[in-house]
């Protein structure tokens, strides 16, 4: 059974069912994170709001990303074109902490992106 992420916020985790993400969190010290509606991406912030973390979590051959804003600069974009399961993180800067991000799959037509998470 597949499970989804709902909601990651304030340290608090809202899911269906079980899920890997509080392990995760002790690894990078992830903050929060947000997928798309169908599950196939999602995105997390890391080190006190210094990065973003994209992560595949569908084997559907579409690519996933990350649309993120820092405390100054316009919105940047963190592809992840490595496939099913696989996680690609911005890298860290804490002086100019990430602000807000959201999960999108690269789908021919419209994509799928999730509302923004914010600090």
């Amino acid at each position: 059974m597949k499970k989804k992420l709902l909601a990651v916020a304030g340290g608090f985790l809202l899911s269906v069912g079980a899920w890997a993400v509080p392990a995760l969190a002790g690894d990078i010290g992830i903050q929060s994170g947000v997928c798309n509606s169908n599950g196939s991406a999602c995105s997390y912030d890391y080190s006190n709001w210094g990065g973003v973390q994209i992560s595949d979590q569908a084997c559907d051959s579409a690519g996933v990303y990350s649309n993120y804003y820092r405390d100054t600069g316009g919105q940047q974009t963190l592809n992840n074109y490595n496939g099913c399961q696989h996680d690609v993180q911005s890298g860290v800067d804490s002086s100019n902490r990430v602000s807000s991000h959201r999960a999108c799959t690269n789908y021919t037509g419209p994509d799928w992106c999730s509302s923004y998470v914010s600090r």
